[in-house]
């Protein structure tokens, strides 16, 4: 008992130092940061690009937040979706930063963002899936940004991650497909090597572009005895930049790595904040 209380003690000195010398900083404009905020200070907070008026099942972008045509003509496999952010800058530049330049600093910005949604949402999910990657992919990328957002928002919530859910083949990269392409792509990506017990699961993701992924992984969810499924993405992206249409407003500059689902170096051409990097995209 003594020596858990010593370690206690001097790991909070640490943790004292640690925020004295290195204190948090905004992800997106780099000023420091008070311990409530982390990762994301107030200003930056307010000018994030909300999507508030979003259709219930898929979380597109719709005028009074009514279901769009799309779900009423195809109800998607999943029960709500939740994105409480626009894949718009500076939201793009700081989830590109993550998934392809191992920004892990970044992920903690979202996750409160996302906890709130969810509990506006007033979703009663008691399990967490992480949107998997394939083996080869995570070894070679070092992580999942599924799993850097699932995990926390799980501590956050008190839900359990779900095991043995995994990719089962390597798919083509996402990028530059279109809906149909997508879709065709993902089909049989999933396995899952077991039975579940649960009613509500909740898939987590970073970003939902036309659902195919989370479209395959709930079929699968719910195969595996799963009743029910809902999804929580840190961002949607608009119905022009999911069909393609948009894909023309970024200038993507692919280097020799055919390993990942998108480009590792991205030039924005949406206005004079492109070149500036994640941490300093916010002027003074």
């Amino acid at each position: 008992m003594t020596s858990n209380r010593h370690w206690r003690y001097w790991f909070r000195c640490w943790r004292r130092l640690e925020r004295f010398l290195l204190p948090p900083r905004c992800v997106y404009c780099g000023v420091a940061t008070r311990i409530a905020e982390r990762a994301l200070c107030a200003p930056c907070r307010d000018d994030l690009p909300r999507n508030t008026a979003s259709c219930r099942r898929c979380a597109a972008a719709t005028p009074t937040g009514e279901v769009c045509a799309p779900c009423r003509e195809r109800p998607p496999p999943w029960f709500r979706a939740v994105a409480p952010l626009r894949y718009e800058f500076p939201v793009n530049a700081a989830l590109r930063a993550l998934k392809f330049h191992r920004r892990l600093e970044v992920a903690p910005a979202f996750v409160p963002l996302m906890v709130a949604a969810y509990r506006r949402a007033e979703l009663d999910c008691d399990a967490i899936v992480a949107v998997p990657l394939h083996a080869n992919r995570h070894a070679s990328r070092g992580f999942n940004q599924a799993q850097e957002l699932a995990r926390p928002i799980a501590r956050a919530l008190g839900l359990p991650i779900l095991p043995g859910v995994s990719r089962a083949r390597r798919t083509r990269p996402q990028s530059g497909l279109d809906a149909n392409a997508r879709r065709r792509n993902l089909e049989g990506a999933f396995r899952i090597g077991r039975r579940f017990d649960f009613a509500h699961a909740l898939i987590v993701d970073d970003v939902m572009t036309t659902g195919a992924t989370v479209r395959e992984l709930a079929t699968c969810l719910r195969r595996s005895g799963i009743a029910r499924v809902s999804v929580l993405a840190a961002a949607r992206r608009s119905a022009a930049v999911a069909s393609g249409a948009a894909d023309r407003r970024e200038r993507v500059v692919q280097n020799n790595s055919q390993e990942d689902d998108e480009p590792n170096d991205v030039v924005f051409e949406e206005g004079p904040e492109a070149a500036v990097p994640v941490a300093t995209a916010r002027q003074p």
